[in-house]
């Protein structure tokens, strides 16, 4: 039976945490969807969250899915090479 997708909202005031506490989710298995529609930019405290992130999902066999993830973050994000550790959605989410 295939766990059902758990979503986290990343706030650009507290990414981190937000980012953290993905990681914790990612304990249960199966997939999470971090919504950066709300971010902007990503400071280095930032990406370096998202590194451990990455880490640790491939730990755990588990899938991310960043969405609402804008050009300038995805290229901070490519420059560390973590584009490819991560799946991007950008559709708006259904209300």
């Amino acid at each position: 039976m295939k766990a059902a997708t758990e979503t986290v909202s990343i706030d650009e005031r507290r990414l981190e945490e937000g980012v953290r506490e993905a990681g914790l989710r990612l304990i249960r298995g199966g997939e999470i969807l971090l919504d950066f529609s709300c971010v902007r930019r990503m400071g280095p405290r930032g990406l370096r969250e998202m590194e451990t992130l990455a880490e640790l999902a491939q730990e755990k066999a588990c899938r991310i899915v960043l969405r609402g993830v804008n050009i300038d973050l995805y290229k901070a994000l490519k420059l560390l090479d973590l584009t490819r550790r991560f799946s991007f959605r950008n559709e708006e989410p259904v209300l």
